[in-house]
C-alpha cells in the first residue's frame, strides 16, 4: 500500500497543541484525517471504495472517548483501536479495479494499537510533536497488516497486504 502517515501526522499537531483534544471537533477533524490517509491504499491492483460510512463510525467511537467526563489515555486508545477495525470492517470496505474485486477481511495489527496508544498518552510530559507523530506511526502500522481476497476473473481468491 502506498501510504503516507505524514498526511496524519500534519492533521493530528494542530489538535495535540493545546493538549489532549476533547471535543466532537477534534473527533471530526482526527477522523477525516484517517480517512485521507487511507484514500492512497492498494490492495494489488484494486482500490478500496469508501461510503462515508466508515468515516462515521471511527467519528462516533473517537467522540465517545473524547467527550467522556473522564479522560483516560485508555479510553482514547481503545476507541482508535475499535474505531479502525470498524472503519475497515463493518461492514467489510470492498476493493474494485477494471479487472478485479475484493473485500478486506483481516487487520491484525489492530490488536496491539490500544496497547501502544495507551503508553504514549499516560505521559504528560510527551509533547505534542510526540503524540501526533506516534498516533500516525501507531495507525500507520496497523493499517499496513491489511489484508484483502481479491479475485480477478476466472481466477482463484489470494489474499493480498
Amino acid at each position: 500500500m502506498p501510504l503516507f502517515p505524514n498526511t496524519m501526522i500534519s492533521a493530528f499537531l494542530p489538535l495535540f497543541q493545546n493538549g489532549t483534544p476533547a471535543s466532537a471537533d477534534a473527533a471530526k477533524r482526527m477522523a477525516t484525517a484517517y480517512t485521507a490517509y487511507c484514500q492512497t491504499a492498494v490492495f494489488g491492483g484494486t482500490l478500496p471504495i469508501f461510503t462515508g460510512l466508515e468515516e462515521q463510525l471511527l467519528e462516533t467511537t473517537l467522540l465517545v472517548a473524547l467527550t467522556a467526563p473522564i479522560g483516560l489515555p485508555g479510553l482514547f486508545s481503545n476507541a482508535w483501536q475499535i474505531g479502525i477495525k470498524a472503519f475497515w470492517l463493518t461492514p467489510p470496505i470492498l476493493t474494485a479495479s477494471l479487472a478485479a474485486s475484493g473485500q478486506v477481511g483481516a487487520m491484525p495489527g489492530a490488536d496491539s494499537v490500544a496497547g501502544q496508544l495507551t503508553a504514549l498518552f499516560a505521559n504528560p510530559l510527551n509533547t505534542a510533536e510526540l503524540a501526533a507523530t506516534e498516533l500516525a506511526l501507531t495507525l500507520d502500522s496497523a493499517t499496513r497488516t491489511l489484508t484483502a481476497v481479491v479475485t480477478p476473473p476466472g481466477g482463484t481468491p489470494v489474499p493480498v497486504s
